[in-house]
């Protein structure tokens, strides 16, 4: 994957500075084997954080954000905006969209 890490990619690195998508309702049990990271790097090199706050206005890259099935789908109408954004939104949608099937939700764990 280009803009996504899996939880043993992400711990290879030795560094923590990591946004972790996690599957269903946070459960204050951070670096699941299953979430998938996005490098700090990566949010401020490509924006991110202006996909989710113009979604999210409330998003906070210290904090937790729930994401739903409405939310999601107005942020990969929004990815659309920008070939980064786009192509990460695309790299992300199949787990995404699994999440949002078995557990009507994810969140995105701050950093």
């Amino acid at each position: 994957m280009k803009y996504f890490l899996t939880a043993e990619e992400r711990e290879e690195t030795h560094n923590e500075n990591f946004l972790q998508f996690e599957k269903g309702q946070y459960t204050n049990n951070t670096w699941k084997p299953d979430a998938l990271c996005m490098g700090v790097n990566v949010v401020v090199n490509y924006d991110f954080y202006n996909l989710f706050s113009y979604i999210i206005p409330k998003f906070d890259i210290n904090a937790n954000t729930l994401i739903t099935k409405d939310t999601w789908d107005q942020i990969k109408e929004r990815s659309h905006k920008n070939r980064h954004w786009e192509e990460a939104i695309d790299e992300l949608n199949p787990w995404a969209e699994k999440c949002l099937k078995d557990y009507e939700s994810f969140v995105i764990v701050g950093i």
